[in-house]
């Protein structure tokens, strides 16, 4: 989390999407509501790459200051993203795995942290299914 806060790159990047991505992987560190706004997020991102999650987490932050007038609703990019009943079944990838060594090395950190998402995407949804 420390490189995420620096906003070194690329770890600062994927900020929002790490934060969205443990939660998922750990779910009983969070509450329901605050997991469904990160499958929300972990959504957008296998959607729309970071640009989209970037998009998402500058409009929630825009609606959350008090000066400036209303912003649109997140509502409609987050309606159709249901979490699954859950928990996950355990990811094939984890954070472990994107850490590599313990030190999130640079060389491949884009690759594993989609990788992550896919892993977490499968986990809940089998989960759902009861796979």
């Amino acid at each position: 989390m420390a490189l995420d806060h620096a906003r070194l790159q690329p770890w600062g990047s994927f900020h929002a999407l790490n934060v969205a991505c443990y939660f998922l992987q750990f779910p009983d560190r969070s509450s329901r509501a605050s997991l469904e706004r990160e499958w929300a997020l972990l959504q957008c991102f296998l959607r729309e790459g970071l640009q989209g999650v970037h998009s998402l987490t500058e409009a929630a932050v825009r609606a959350n200051n008090h000066r400036q007038p209303p912003a649109a609703p997140l509502g409609e990019a987050l309606v159709n993203e249901v979490l699954p009943v859950g928990p996950p079944v355990d990811p094939d990838f984890g954070i472990l795995d994107v850490a590599v060594d313990g030190t999130f090395p640079s060389p491949g950190y884009s690759e594993r942290m989609l990788r992550w998402a896919k892993s977490l995407d499968r986990a809940w949804r089998s989960s759902a299914s009861g796979k």
